[in-house]
């Protein structure tokens, strides 16, 4: 259970219309999934799909209460069914999904990069990321990034075409290229890989999309609190905060021929 003072912090985000609005702006055709690491307990197979319908899950999964983070999938898919809200049934039903029908219904898929600083300390973290952001505004990458709570950082680039060649030869030019000591995992590979989902709380701290530039700029990226959010950044139609670089096939192309050959 979580601490009274955590569980207030949580219905007041959780309740709020702009972050109901904003997580059901980045969910869109994403699994959702309810997460407990230090019980190891997990909800899988979750479906944002109005904001009565997030309202109605955080009830019925007792949500306020417990200390959950929410994670969605790099896949969107056509549709995800309704489980059921038993929870005894319920892994029956999205284990089979998951296994047999799923990857059938990926409509995309993004790639994540996932950056840990447990693995070295932050500083080391904090440049192997401002370099790769060099390079991907020269070389005109569409991706946004975000905080992942306190020690971790994710960049997720958006990618239509699930699994090709050409994706795992993009990631490889990464991993090839630079020695990156804090990138833990990628979203290759693996057909229902997650990330934390934007605009949701890690503790009282809020998972935020944040502007690339400003990064390069500040060579930091910011963790503010659910009052530090509410009082200094816009929500509405914020969503995934995607760099507006142009992100065509032919940079990926020319990103890969320049790194990896």
């Amino acid at each position: 259970m979580v601490n009274e003072e955590l569980i207030n912090k949580r219905k007041i985000w959780y309740t709020y219309t702009p972050v109901l609005y904003a997580l059901l702006e980045v969910c869109q055709k994403r699994e959702v999934v309810f997460g407990d690491t230090k019980n190891s307990h997990w909800i899988r197979g979750l479906s944002f799909k109005s904001i009565q319908g997030i309202k109605y899950i955080f009830e019925e999964m007792g949500f306020y209460e417990k200390n959950y983070n929410i994670y969605i999938s790099c896949a969107k898919y056509v549709h995800i069914p309704n489980f059921t809200f038993n929870l005894s049934k319920r892994s029956e039903e999205t284990l089979k999904w998951f296994h047999d029908i799923a990857i059938h219904h990926i409509i995309s898929y993004d790639f994540l990069l996932d950056f840990d600083s447990e693995k070295k300390n932050y500083d080391i973290m904090i440049n192997e990321v401002l370099g790769l952001l060099y390079l991907f505004k020269k070389y005109n990458i569409k991706c946004f990034i975000q905080n992942s709570g306190y020690k971790n950082i994710h960049i997720v680039i958006p990618k239509e075409n699930f699994n090709s060649t050409e994706n795992i030869l993009f990631v490889n030019s990464l991993i090839n290229r630079f020695s990156i000591k804090t990138l833990c995992s990628t979203g290759i590979g693996v057909y229902n890989k997650i990330f934390k989902c934007p605009y949701s709380l890690v503790n009282d701290i809020v998972v935020l999309p944040q502007s690339i530039d400003k990064i390069l700029f500040e060579k930091e990226i910011c963790r503010m609190d659910t009052q530090e959010v509410l009082n200094n950044i816009m929500l509405k139609n914020r969503g995934f905060y995607f760099s507006n670089y142009s992100g065509v096939d032919e940079n990926y192309y020319k990103f890969i021929k320049d790194l990896l050959f």
